[in-house]
């Protein structure tokens, strides 16, 4: 496992997960790994999206750097950030997502997020 990857109480949670959707993302918000079922949603397989960001699964058309930029700032400034819309899905496919919620798991001693997962939605359109 990457030295980034969640520790051993966060993979623990993404392994379990597997009719649910989860992403960890470092502070960078660099993805450290997903859930089960992440990978069946969204057809990447954790091995090919660890160190990526989340822009891939956000259309191009719709603004995907600015969309995704939105999410996470609400996320760092708000506790919470989440969407609507389109996701992409590896082979081309698109889901809709309904309020895929970014916040963070872990804080250090000062409350100052260490992680956060990403939930996408579960709606296969």
């Amino acid at each position: 496992m990457p030295p980034d990857s969640p520790p051993n109480a966060s993979r623990e949670v993404l392994d379990s997960a597997v009719d649910t959707g989860i992403i960890m993302l470092d502070v960078d918000d660099t993805i450290t790994g997903c859930s089960k079922g992440a990978e069946a949603l969204l057809g990447w397989w954790q091995d090919e999206i660890l160190g990526k960001t989340l822009v891939a699964i956000f259309p191009p058309e719709a603004g995907a750097a600015a969309l995704l930029e939105a999410e996470l700032t609400d996320a760092r400034t708000k506790g919470k950030g989440s969407g609507e819309g389109w996701r992409l899905q590896k082979g081309g496919g698109r889901i809709w997502a309904v309020d895929a919620a970014v916040q963070p798991q872990r804080l250090d001693d000062e409350g100052v997020p260490l992680n956060r997962a990403v939930s996408p939605p579960d709606r296969p359109w």
